[in-house]
């Protein structure tokens, strides 16, 4: 019942001071920093490696000493980085990934659960990581990888059982 109390009072506390948050402060210097964006930039945006530094003249938490390397919002970070063409790439990425999936689904028994293991992976990591670590961190691309491959290997053994 105790802890159960604390989370109530951590959710509560969450929404009634939303705007204080740090991640919130992050996205909004970080769009911002964005809004300034030439046309160019917001088409194909500013570069893999530029947001750190760009990020210091916008950031709260610059003038407290800390900087960050990400928005921790891969959607913002995607624009920032690779702009629309990027951020519609992402989209198209993790969409098939999703569609890979739920097709291994709908067809294969035979390996529905490492179908669902997959499904659970990939949407644990999307959740998790996309507000924590950056988008192209190895943490993220590794998980990513092994989704990936793991698709390609299930889509060879099915070709191969069905010819």
């Amino acid at each position: 019942v105790v802890q159960g109390q604390v989370v109530l009072d951590r959710t509560k506390s969450l929404i009634t001071q939303l705007k204080e948050e740090e991640r919130v402060t992050l996205w909004k210097d970080t769009w911002a920093m964005q809004k300034e964006s030439s046309y160019k930039e917001w088409f194909v945006g500013h570069g893999l490696k530029s947001f750190e530094d760009d990020f210091k003249d916008y950031s709260t938490y610059h003038t407290k000493g800390t900087d960050l390397n990400s928005p921790h919002n891969y959607i913002l970070e995607a624009l920032y980085l690779s702009g629309l063409a990027g951020l519609i790439l992402l989209i198209i990425v993790i969409t098939k990934i999703y569609i890979k999936i739920f097709q291994g689904l709908k067809d294969n028994d035979k390996r529905r659960s490492v179908y669902l293991l997959l499904l659970c992976l990939i949407t644990a990591n999307t959740m998790a990581a996309s507000i924590t670590v950056p988008l192209f961190s190895r943490y993220n691309l590794t998980c990513a990888a092994i989704v990936v491959g793991s698709l390609l290997v299930l889509d060879q053994k099915r070709l191969r059982e069905s010819t």
